[in-house]
């Protein structure tokens, strides 16, 4: 899993921090560095092992967590709104460095964020969630080529088709709200007259 807010170890290197999930797996020492290593090296990072996550730069320090979810192989990599904790630029960067790790190792991401361009940019398949109670309200399936242009006609149209989607959620929360507090206003309205 990769974390919003990264979730490395302060008093451990980056390479330690990386090493973690290995180390829990009980691989032996000399496997678990090279891993590690490889990994940093990945998402570029090769070099920077005897840092600590206070030398980093929230970008650096995303790159190590998207390293450690990576060094223990998993089917699927969870991140969950990854990219909110950084700057756009850099944002942007990992992006498309994640979309490289992603054809590269044929790994399954699963991306949790609120942010529509981000979430065209990068996936096959959106999952558009409703409001409370969180339910499935519709998944679409991206079928646009990558690099993907975000000025390019089916890419603001896939984007008009999700945020609809998300304002019909907001004004039914909306509605849903002033409908509760009409309610609750009558009830106390109706004990004040007994």
């Amino acid at each position: 899993m990769v974390f919003q807010s990264f979730a490395l170890f302060p008093w451990r290197t980056i390479l330690g921090n990386v090493e973690y999930g290995l180390e829990m797996q009980h691989c032996p020492p000399n496997e678990r560095r090279s891993i590690a290593s490889e990994c940093l090296e990945m998402v570029g990072l090769g070099g920077c092992e005897d840092m600590y996550p206070k030398q980093l730069s929230g970008g650096m320090k995303q790159r190590v967590g998207i390293a450690r979810a990576l060094a223990v192989d998993p089917e699927i990599i969870l991140m969950d709104e990854a990219f909110s904790a950084i700057d756009e630029f850099t944002a942007e960067t990992l992006r498309e460095e994640v979309a490289e790790i992603h054809l590269e190792t044929n790994k399954t991401f699963l991306l949790v964020t609120h942010n529509l361009p981000e979430a065209i940019e990068l996936a096959d398949r959106i999952v558009v969630l409703s409001a409370r109670p969180g339910r499935i309200k519709d998944i679409l399936d991206i079928q646009l080529e990558r690099p993907r242009d975000k000025s390019g006609s089916d890419f603001v149209q896939i984007h008009k088709d999700i945020f609809h989607l998300l304002k019909e959620e907001l004004e039914s929360s909306i509605i849903k709200h002033k409908i509760k507090c009409i309610h609750e206003f009558q009830r106390l309205h109706d004990m004040e007259r007994q």
